[in-house]
C-alpha cells in the first residue's frame, strides 16, 4: 500500500519539529558564555518564526475583522 500525501506530510513535519527541538537544546560541552550567546540568537529565531507564523496571522486577521 502506497503512503498517502497526508501521512508523508505528517512524517515530514514531525521530523522537522524534532530537528528544531534538538537545535534549540543547549550543547553541554559549550562554555557558559557561548551558551548564553546561542540562547539569545536562538531566541530571536524563535520570535521571528512565531511572528511569521500563518496561524498567528490568521488569528490577528480574525481579531481585526471582529473589531468591526
Amino acid at each position: 500500500m502506497e503512503p498517502t500525501f497526508a501521512k508523508e506530510l505528517q512524517k515530514y513535519t514531525a521530523k522537522q519539529v524534532r530537528a528544531f527541538r534538538n537545535w534549540l537544546k543547549p550543547d553541554p560541552q559549550d562554555s557558559t558564555t557561548k551558551k548564553v550567546l546561542k540562547a539569545i540568537y536562538k531566541g530571536f529565531v524563535v520570535l521571528i518564526l512565531i511572528a511569521l507564523s500563518p496561524v498567528l496571522a490568521l488569528i490577528l486577521t480574525v481579531a481585526f475583522l471582529a473589531a468591526f
